[in-house]
C-alpha cells in the first residue's frame, strides 16, 4: 500500500523488514496449520493433506474433511487382493499380470493414464489404509468403517508378497551390498547389473 519503493537505504531496510515479517507470518501458519492436524489425528480422525489414497474419497473441506470409501474404486481394490493371493479360483495372480489384465479391460487408472502398472500394484497391496490404518507424523489413525480389505485378507497378501522377496533373493547370482537397504516403493529390494571389463 506504499506505492512505488524508493531507491534508497531506508526504502530497502523497510522491504527487507516487511519481508521478515511476512515470512515470519508464513510460518507461524504453518506451525499452527500443523497443530492443528496432530491434533485431529490425536482425536483419531482422518488428516487429509493429499489426495486420498486410491479407493477413497475425500470430503468436506480443511478441520472437517474426512475420508469415505469410494465404492467404485474399492471394488477394484477388492479384486486385486483377491486375485494376487488367488482367492478367487485359488491360483494367485501376479501384479504384473493383473495390471496387464486391467489394462485390456480398460480398468480406469488411480491417475486417469493409459494402462496400468505392475510396481503400482504392488505398492497399492502394501498400503494399510485399506485395513483401516493410516499413518501421520509418527501416529497411526485407526478407522475401521472405512476398511475395504479384511485382516484375514490383507495379512495373506503380505505373507505371499514376503515369499516372493525371499524367492527372488535365492535366485539372485550376486548379493549387492545396498540390496537389502534400499528397497523399491514396492517393497523390493534393489538390485544391479553386472560387468566385467577387460584389463589392458
Amino acid at each position: 500500500d506504499r506505492g512505488k519503493a524508493e531507491d534508497n537505504p531506508e526504502s530497502r531496510l523497510m522491504q527487507n523488514i516487511e519481508g521478515t515479517i511476512a515470512e515470519y507470518e508464513r510460518e507461524k501458519i504453518k506451525e499452527r496449520s500443523r497443530r492443528g492436524r496432530i491434533a485431529k489425528a490425536k482425536a483419531g480422525k482422518w488428516v487429509g493433506t493429499n489426495r486420498p489414497l486410491y479407493g477413497f474419497r475425500r470430503e468436506g473441506q480443511g478441520g472437517e474433511a474426512r475420508i469415505l470409501i469410494d465404492e467404485s474404486k474399492a471394488e477394484t481394490v477388492r479384486r486385486i487382493f483377491n486375485l494376487y493371493i488367488g482367492k478367487s479360483d485359488g491360483q494367485p495372480t501376479s501384479p504384473d499380470a493383473i495390471a496387464q489384465t486391467f489394462t485390456a479391460e480398460g480398468v480406469p487408472t488411480p491417475g486417469g493414464g493409459r494402462g496400468w502398472y505392475g510396481n503400482y500394484i504392488r505398492a497399492l497391496l502394501s498400503h494399510r489404509g485399506y485395513i483401516g490404518e493410516f499413518p501421520y507424523s509418527g501416529m497411526t489413525i485407526y478407522l475401521p468403517d472405512v476398511a475395504i480389505i479384511d485382516q484375514e485378507t490383507f495379512e495373506e497378501a503380505q505373507k505371499r508378497k514376503q515369499k516372493n522377496i525371499e524367492r527372488s533373493k535365492r535366485n539372485c547370482k550376486r548379493e549387492y551390498l545396498l540390496g537389502s537397504h534400499i528397497l523399491c516403493v514396492c517393497g523390493g529390494s534393489m538390485g544391479g547389473i553386472g560387468e566385467t571389463t577387460e584389463s589392458g
